[in-house]
């Protein structure tokens, strides 16, 4: 990975140190058709915003890997991380998609996710697909909303035959292979994120798991 090498003028870090502000101007760091740009700035702990885009990040060349399964894929999306004056929190806002994602041997799918924070109106909205094969395998939609200090769910999940054979890849200490395709209709709504109220139905279909 190459680090700045664009423009002196934008490529920079400036810190001031009598106020201990941060300021970063598009700083880009660039492998082949891979790059990632990075911009804002941090003036206090209540003032700041900060904007992270990767495009085409190849998972096969990264350092990313679980254990000795390495993963593919193609990433591309936004990461923004922001506070106002005004805001009582920081405001998480992520758009991301990771094309022909797979691990090892197992072929996964084209994975989106979309995670927003409105804090004016007290919800954090959530949505990720997951298609495989020309078929939505997983849809989620809805979002979590903020009540004082209670994060209550407000989330709807479709599975329809979403292949579970990665699940062995993902939970090594637990499972040491798994098939079959898993169909669901679920909604949770209402009780918290930590003991939600789950409501639906879950298929299995020649599903195996090895313990």
């Amino acid at each position: 990975w190459n680090i700045g090498g664009q423009d002196r003028d934008i490529d920079r870090i400036t810190w001031n140190a009598q106020h201990n502000t941060i300021n970063i101007d598009s700083l880009t760091l660039r492998s082949g058709d891979s790059h990632i740009v990075c911009q804002g700035f941090y003036n206090t702990a209540r003032d700041m915003d900060f904007d992270i885009s990767a495009h085409d990040i190849d998972l096969a060349r990264s350092v990313l890997v679980r254990k000795k399964y390495p993963l593919d894929g193609v990433v591309n999306g936004t990461l923004r991380i922001s506070r106002g004056e005004e805001d009582p929190t920081i405001v998480p806002s992520v758009d991301m998609s990771i094309k022909n994602l797979g691990i090892d041997e197992s072929y996964i799918g084209n994975l989106s996710v979309a995670v927003k924070a409105d804090l004016g109106n007290k919800y954090i909205s959530t949505a990720a697909t997951l298609d495989r094969k020309g078929k939505r395998t997983l849809d989620i939609h809805g979002g979590i909303n903020i009540k004082e200090k209670a994060l209550v769910p407000d989330i709807y999940i479709k599975m329809d035959s979403l292949d579970v054979a990665p699940v062995h890849y993902l939970l090594p200490s637990v499972f040491n292979k798994s098939s079959g395709t898993l169909s669901a209709d679920l909604s949770m709504v209402e009780g918290n994120m930590t003991v939600p109220n789950i409501n639906g139905y879950i298929s299995l279909n020649d599903v195996n798991l090895g313990i």
